[in-house]
């Protein structure tokens, strides 16, 4: 399992990890503070906006958001006013870097994701899985793009094994299109497994009846 989700990479570093819930929730406490007022609200977006900006010249990798946070006096001292502040206001610089973290997740994503699809381009498989967890499955037609999302979550109910479809960028794997609201349910694995392939044998028809001609998105 690669236990990712779309448009993250996991990373194995447990202060990593630690370190983006910090972030957060410095985040989840700023904002609901700053909107019950207005010009706290603007002042507030104001500096965390200008620390991304500077987050976004001086780190490269998650673990420079990690460094820094553990030594942010010459940071700050060099991001002006929106630096005073967050030597002030500790949790402004966490929401910056929380901003920043999805950001740098992302792009490590789509590196990965890029990769993936290459090699099995080059070995000629159909199919490659771009996004796994343990409930959710992303699998992509690597000549269109077109892929089958299955998900088994027993939070869902009487029916938890869901199947749908979404629409990919077939170099990078990036969303482009859905969930597509064709989404099925199913109470057993069988069934669901059985819709599954009966997706992908689809999907690759349809590819075979424009003649191989392009996306058949």
């Amino acid at each position: 399992m690669r236990g990712l989700r779309m448009g993250e990479v996991q990373y194995q570093d447990p202060r990593i990890a630690a370190a983006r819930r910090r972030w957060r929730a410095a985040g989840d406490r700023i904002w609901p503070v700053a909107m019950s007022d207005g010009t706290a609200y603007r002042q507030t977006v104001e500096a965390v906006g200008e620390l991304v900006d500077e987050l976004r010249r001086r780190t490269a990798a998650l673990e420079d958001l990690l460094a820094l946070e553990a030594d942010p006096a010459s940071f700050l001292e060099g991001a002006g006013s929106a630096g005073q502040r967050a030597q002030g206001q500790p949790d402004v610089l966490a929401a910056a870097c929380a901003v920043r973290a999805d950001e740098l997740a992302a792009s490590a994503a789509r590196v990965r994701r890029s990769l993936w699809i290459a090699d099995a381009r080059a070995a000629g498989r159909a199919w490659v899985v771009v996004d796994e967890s343990l409930t959710r499955t992303v699998e992509m037609h690597v000549r269109t793009g077109r892929a089958v999302v299955a998900t088994a979550d027993p939070y869902l109910g009487e029916e938890p094994f869901r199947i749908g479809e979404m629409v990919l960028d077939a170099s990078t794997g990036e969303l482009l299109a859905g969930p597509d609201g064709d989404e099925a349910a199913y109470r057993t694995r069988e069934a669901w497994v059985a819709e599954r392939d009966r997706r992908r044998a689809d999907i690759a028809t349809r590819l075979d009846s424009s003649n191989g001609a392009g996306s058949d998105r």
